[in-house]
């Protein structure tokens, strides 16, 4: 599913609100959690302060904007408003953040998987 939402989101690109060189990358956790991480915006773009995390209206619009379209691959029960598919969240990057390990513009990563890891090395 994150792979799909990934490439849906690249198509988006170029469109309103959505700038041509935007990038993404997605982090899942246990197979329920969507982060969608969004990179290739200048701080003036995204954020209102850079000492605080607070969007500019364009900032926030694309945030939005994000949130509403991964939403749509989204399903949930009528009968219990927890029963979902996934949860997801979304977060534009600062310039300083494009060249952490943390950063992996088009890939999926599964952070499960690290927490697996990191216990098997302990062993």
């Amino acid at each position: 599913m994150a792979a799909r939402i990934m490439e849906d989101l690249y198509e988006q690109a170029g469109g309103d609100p959505v700038p041509a060189d935007i990038q993404f990358s997605v982090h899942v956790r246990v197979d329920y959690e969507l982060l969608v991480l969004v990179g290739g915006l200048r701080d003036a773009f995204a954020y209102a302060d850079t000492m605080e995390p607070c969007y500019t209206p364009h900032g926030k619009e694309l945030a939005e904007y994000i949130a509403n379209f991964v939403e749509s691959y989204n399903w949930s029960n009528p009968d219990d408003r927890h029963d979902r598919r996934f949860v997801h969240s979304v977060r534009l990057l600062m310039e300083v953040e494009w060249r952490t390990i943390f950063w992996t513009p088009g890939e999926i990563r599964h952070l499960s998987d690290w927490a697996h890891a990191d216990l098997a090395d302990l062993g």
